[in-house]
């Protein structure tokens, strides 16, 4: 269950009212709609500098962007492109900005940096994104050092063959970093992946970007010998680059996944270094700090290790690209990396390239003037896109973007970064959902256009697909008002693009007023569900890209907020239960008979009380045919348990096969099964209550209890049971 889940579902159980329209939203009330029509301007303010850099830290360390203004690019749509009785319409394209030279690009960022100074009334980045001050320096972009082993990739490695589970990606085909995997023969857990919090840590430096709770308790690769149900520790590899005992910090590091490669694991993550001063830690007041003047450099890195021999783990080799992680996926043997990089708006200098322009390449090179397209001017923030070869001296190629994106979706060929952009227009906001695409096929990334889209939004990743060259998404109107200031209501469409990003065609609206929960696009179909207080699925025939139709819908209380192909005819939902009047604490999984397109039914349920199941795709697990695994939390008076459900699907119905509970309450956590043996990985706190000399009460959290657990599937009974601390 991911953070939106739990805030949508803390809003229907307590807003008592909250899930009714308001009486000006009734049909009787609703005025006639005004093509182009916005929110009002939020007023300007300058805040004081200490608050405003500050600010400005916590929004780019968190990897986000005070205003998301990702835009600019070669096609717009107007908002009567989102009415149902309205065929889509299009404006004259504008001509794509592609810098030309160095010379161009300083003029477009200068303004750029100009119009986010004033607004935000404070200077451009504050130094929080240094650029490299050193065009030669060695540490920009270049291999490890000499000392680490060039060892080629083995081709010839062999993989077990034992049932085991496989990471459920996005994108068949298209893999992805997660926290554990296995290859049948190990399991390998990336520890210490989210931050726990207490003194143990000695504090959460977590404005900076500098997680210092990892000094005390190290991330940490671990290899776990299954051996059959009884696990064992084979291996471990330590991360974090500052000693447990340091008092200072200049670099550190964060691992957000992992990937399975042959016989190597590819770690992606950040790594933060203070370019100017350091972080210290006060041995009296005990907490970390820093004084006068500092600077952090944020640099994507790639590590690469050899898990061979899980008794040695041995590091191969590291690659740095400019700017923060945002993410990566592996297609064949092509790694591709997507990173966020803003220039230092204290030494930038619109006549030094060197101060605002990206690199991404393993020999340290700025990236050409060709290679940089402008997609958003109005942004001083570039997405970069690199493709690595991992068979061939783990060579990279890149191309940057700007233009700053707050999510991606890749299919086998191409890489779909969008966002949300904002645009003044006399005393109202307009937004647009921005969409570029970059072929990143070969060795070579290519970009191919940008489109703007006005007043629509996309739910996540899920509601963007690419199928036979056509790009279909399902997508949301954002909240609006007319010119008599009366609210738009909110509708739902599919929407098409060809290969260049121009609108093919569009659904009727449907869902109207209501949210989109989950979406699924399989071959040339779709299936979207919607919530308000009742859950309908929508079904879509998608055969013509030019025509999308609704075929069918069914009504059911509640609402599914993942949905994954069943076999034949048939999907699964994950999501909650409910009433008509709204969504209840209960969990449930539907299973939805979708052979009719025009007569989608719930063909059956499990429901689990006071319960919520992790609607994460990556937790849910598929074993076999007909076999699913899906991760639960669940309470009652007595407290609150976790584990998961193990059912099948037989003649069009769910079976439950075991239902598996943890023995400790857990903050986390991750599971995947090899054989007949369910093994979790669970990362858990304990309390302790404490009184200061002040005489206030509080409860101090232990370090991070760190656990392994494998169950019998057929029975849920435990097996075994291993201490990772």
């Amino acid at each position: 269950m991911n953070s939106d889940d739990r805030t949508f579902i803390k809003d229907k159980l307590t807003g008592g009212d909250a899930g009714k329209l308001p009486e000006s939203l009734a049909p009787e009330n609703v005025v006639a709609l005004v093509a182009g029509a916005a929110q009002e301007k939020p007023k300007r303010r300058r805040l004081a500098p200490v608050i405003a850099s500050l600010a400005a830290v916590l929004a780019i360390a968190a990897g986000l962007t005070l205003a998301i203004r990702f835009t600019g690019g070669v096609r717009v749509k107007n908002s009567a492109s989102m009415d149902q009785t309205a065929a889509p319409e299009e404006t004259s394209p504008a001509a794509e900005a592609q810098a030309q030279d160095y010379s161009a690009l300083g003029k477009t960022l200068a303004q750029a940096m100009q119009e986010r100074n004033y607004y935000f009334g404070y200077s451009g980045n504050s130094g929080m994104k240094s650029a490299v001050d050193d065009a030669a320096a060695p540490e920009a972009n270049t291999a490890a050092p000499p000392a680490l082993p060039e060892t080629s990739y083995n081709t010839n490695y062999d993989m077990a063959q034992e049932d085991h589970s496989e990471l459920n990606t996005r994108t068949e085909g298209v893999d992805e970093t997660d926290l554990i995997r296995t290859d049948g023969r190990y399991i390998y857990v990336l520890n210490n992946a989210s931050p726990g919090y207490g003194a143990y840590y000695r504090g959460f430096y977590g404005w900076m970007g500098v997680n210092t709770e990892r000094i005390g308790n190290p991330q940490r690769l671990l290899v776990i010998d299954p051996a059959n149900g009884q696990i064992a520790q084979a291996g471990e590899y330590t991360l974090s680059l500052t000693p447990a005992d340091a008092t200072e910090v200049t670099k550190e590091r964060s691992y957000n996944g992992f990937y399975l490669y042959k016989n190597y694991v590819i770690l992606t993550g950040t790594e933060m270094r203070f370019t100017e001063g350091e972080l210290r830690y006060n041995e009296e007041e005990q907490y970390w700090d820093v004084g006068g003047t500092f600077r952090i450099q944020y640099l994507t890195v790639v590590t690469v290790l050899d898990v061979s021999d899980p008794a040695a783990v041995t590091p191969v080799k590291e690659l740095f690209y400019d700017g923060d992680l945002q993410d990566t996926r592996i297609v064949g043997n092509r790694l591709i990396t997507v990173s966020r990089f803003a220039p230092d708006g204290e030494r930038f200098d619109e006549t030094d390239y060197t101060t605002f322009v990206p690199r991404a390449c393993v020999d340290g090179a700025y990236l050409p003037a060709d290679r940089i397209h402008v997609a958003d001017p109005d942004s001083p923030v570039y997405t970069l896109v690199s493709v690595t070869d991992l068979e061939n001296g783990l060579a990279s190629n890149a191309l940057a973007v700007l233009g700053c994106a707050d999510g991606l979706y890749m299919s086998e060929n191409n890489l779909y970064c969008y966002g949300s952009r904002y645009e003044e227009k006399g005393n109202r906001w307009e937004q647009y959902l921005a969409v570029s695409k970059v072929d990143v096929s070969g060795a070579n990334p290519t970009f191919i256009a940008t489109g703007q889209y006005k007043d629509i939004a996309l739910f996540d990743s899920f509601a963007v697909d690419e199928f036979n060259g056509t790009l279909r998404m399902a997508v949301q109107t954002v909240s609006r008002w007319d010119a008599l200031d009366n609210l738009i209501p909110v509708r739902n469409y599919i929407l098409t693009l060809d290969e260049n990003l121009n609108v093919l065609g569009q659904s009727k609206s449907f869902g109207e007023n209501e949210t989109i929960r989950g979406v699924r696009f399989s071959g040339e179909k779709a299936y979207v569900v919607t919530f308000l207080n009742t859950d309908p699925l929508f079904v879509f025939d998608l055969s013509d890209p030019a025509n999308p139709v609704t075929t069918g819908e069914t009504k059911l209380p509640g609402f599914s907020a993942y949905l994954h192909p069943a076999g034949e005819g048939y999907m699964i939902g994950v999501g909650y239960d409910g009433t008509e009047d709204g969504i209840t604490d209960a969990a449930k999984i539907s299973l939805f008979d979708v052979s009719d397109p025009e007569n989608p039914v719930e063909a059956d349920r499990l429901v689990l009380d006071s319960a919520a199941f992790d609607t994460d795709y990556k937790r849910f697990i598929t074993k076999g045919e007909n076999g699913f695994i899906v991760p639960y939390y669940q309470w009652d008076y007595n407290g609150s348990a976790s584990g998961a459900v193990y059912f099948t699907v037989e003649n069009g119905k769910i079976v439950l096969q075991s239902k598996i509970e943890l023995p400790e309450k857990t903050n986390s956590a991750l599971a995947v099964y090899i054989g007949e043996n369910l093994y979790f990985y669970t990362q858990r706190y304990t309390y302790v209550t404490t009184t200061d000399e002040y005489g206030y009460t509080y409860e101090e959290a232990s370090a991070p209890i760190c656990e392994m657990y494998s169950f019998a599937l057929s029975t849920g009974d435990p097996v075994a049971k291993l201490d990772l601390n």
